[in-house]
Parts: C-alpha cells; sequence; structure tokens
C-alpha cells in the first residue's frame, strides 16, 4: 500500500479562494508566497519565536544548548540572531546572491527583480522580534504550553478516493487557559491585520479545529493575532490591544480577535475537503485561454465580481 498523500490546508482555502491561483501551483510549483518578502520576513519571525518559547519552556532541541533557564525569554540581541540565522539560511547561506552595489547579500523580489539586500530585511524583521520579546510573548508566561511550532496530521480516507490522504497544518502556539482550562490555538500572524469578520469566516481554522481535535480530542478556541507598526501612537485600536513605543521610536499594536469552531462546522469542511481532494484527483482544472489557464479581471489574490469568489472557483464559498 502507499503511503499517504499528504494535503497542506491553506492548498485546500487557496483552491476554493481562486482556483487560478492553485492551479498555478499545480502546474508549475509555485506556490505564490513562496520566496515573497511577506513570506521571508515571516520565516524568520516565526523562527525567532519558536527559539524563545521552546526556551521559556525549557523545551529546547536535543542537541542544542539553552540561551537561558527554563522560565526565563532569550534577550532581543539572541532572537534576533536566530531571525537573522534562518533569513540567512532562507537566502542560501554562503550562496546568497551578492550585490557588488551595497556590498551585501542580498535577495531578488521573484516578480519586480528588485535587489533588496540582508541587511534592509533585517531592519524590516527586527521591529517583529523586538514586540514579541518585550509585550506579545511574556502575555504566556502564566498559560501551559502545551505546543510550540508543532504540526499536526489527519488522516483522510473515503472509498470515493483513490488514494489516501493526510490533511497537515502548523501550530504557532497551543496553551491551555489557566481559567478556564481550555485550549486555545494563537496564530500570531506578521502580514496583514486580522478582522473579526475574517476570523469567523475564515474555513482554514475548522481544518485546524479538526487537527487539533483529532491529537488532543478536544476542539480549541482561535485567537488570531498581528501586529502593526506606526510613526506615531495609534488612534483607533481593539479591546485588549497591546500598544507599546519601539526603541527605534515607532509605535507597534498588537491586536487580537477570537473565533470557536463547532462539531458542525468541521463537519461542512470535511465535506469540502472531500470534494476538494475528488477534483484533484480528477485533475480538475480552470478554463484554459491561449493554452493555459488565465486569472479573472482582478486575480490573483483578488474576488471577482464582489462575491467574495473567483470566476475560475468550482464551487462558491
Amino acid at each position: 500500500m502507499s503511503e499517504p498523500i499528504e494535503v497542506h490546508v491553506t492548498e485546500v482555502d487557496w483552491f476554493y479562494e481562486c482556483a487560478y491561483r492553485w492551479s498555478r501551483q499545480k502546474v508549475i510549483g509555485d506556490w505564490g508566497e513562496t520566496n515573497s518578502r511577506p513570506f521571508m520576513r515571516g520565516r524568520a519571525v516565526h523562527h525567532a519565536r519558536e527559539v524563545a518559547l521552546t526556551n521559556f519552556a525549557g523545551a529546547v532541541p536535543e542537541g542544542e544548548d539553552p540561551l537561558c533557564e527554563k522560565g526565563h525569554w532569550p534577550s532581543f540581541e539572541e532572537l534576533k540572531r536566530a531571525g537573522m540565522a534562518r533569513l540567512e539560511m532562507d537566502l542560501g547561506g554562503d550562496h546568497a546572491p551578492f550585490d557588488d552595489k551595497t556590498g551585501d547579500y542580498c535577495w531578488i523580489e521573484p516578480d519586480t527583480g528588485e535587489v533588496v539586500p540582508f541587511s534592509e530585511l533585517m531592519e524590516e524583521i527586527e521591529p517583529y522580534i523586538e514586540f514579541d520579546r518585550n509585550n506579545i510573548l511574556p502575555r504566556f508566561e502564566k498559560a501551559d504550553i502545551v505546543a510550540v511550532e508543532e504540526r499536526w496530521y489527519l488522516p483522510i480516507q473515503s472509498e470515493a478516493l483513490k488514494n489516501d490522504y493526510v490533511l497537515t497544518g502548523k501550530l504557532d502556539l497551543l496553551v491551555r487557559e489557566p481559567v478556564s482550562g481550555r485550549l486555545v490555538n494563537h496564530d500570531l500572524k506578521t502580514g496583514a491585520r486580522i478582522t473579526q469578520k475574517d476570523a469567523d469566516l475564515s474555513p482554514q481554522l475548522s481544518g485546524y479545529s479538526a487537527g487539533i481535535q483529532a491529537k488532543y480530542d478536544e476542539l480549541p478556541l482561535h485567537a488570531l493575532g498581528s501586529p502593526r507598526f506606526l510613526v506615531g501612537p495609534p488612534r483607533n485600536t481593539g479591546p485588549g490591544a497591546v500598544v507599546e513605543q519601539l526603541e527605534n521610536g515607532m509605535w507597534g499594536v498588537y491586536e487580537t480577535v477570537s473565533t470557536d469552531r463547532g462539531p458542525d462546522d468541521i463537519l461542512a469542511y470535511l465535506k469540502r475537503l472531500a470534494m476538494f481532494l475528488e477534483m484533484r484527483e480528477h485533475e480538475w482544472f480552470p478554463p484554459a485561454k491561449g493554452g493555459f489557464m488565465s486569472p479573472c479581471a482582478r486575480c490573483p489574490h483578488a474576488f471577482a465580481d464582489g462575491e467574495e469568489r473567483c470566476d475560475y472557483s468550482p464551487v462558491r464559498r
């Protein structure tokens, strides 16, 4: 029997939100986010956060030296070095492109060809790491940390499918709150501001609920947090927002929204997942124009017709 095929929870979302974007990845192996500027930034920040949390929880991977005692946080400088190491690795290490004009290793923006020095990328990343270290991570000091950057797997089997599948995703931070005793999945963003509507309508969180329930036998609460940085104090923030002025003079704001998923939400998601896998096996693609699929008027990365769907998506959201 062949090994189950892994399907990332993000792929399912993309298929229904923008089938053009999904098919582009399917055909030419381009996920759209890979090696983009937000992706590179997110990877470095997430790695620094993982280093901070594993050191605080006393769960440093075997073979690595702890940066501090359990129950303490590594310094900002140590976490900055961790983020820098991840960025260097993602740029290709010693094989990264070198820009003679700046005398620095660099990253080349895939779509525009813009040459961005390594030091400029680090300047973008540092505020996230500083704000994480001083303002966001301390919020979890009294919580029971269950998992940090942990991948989950949900086996999917059906007589209607030719193959067995495993749905997978990665948890940023899973904690058990001390007062309620409930599992809370903290999705810590490094990109766009998250609204309550975004959280309530996100089908991906139903997939995460299913994966967490399969492993921990209970449904979590989802808390999505997104930092943003301003040149002056914010005028409007949501309830419970963290606001702090950084060392470089910028103002950091961290806002969270929470949402639940019940059994009916998970059942609806699994039905949608089964339909996606069946269409995937039948090699469904959007209509082709000129020998290759073409995006709709505001595609990719946007919906058409004002109906929150892509013209090429097989099913309305």
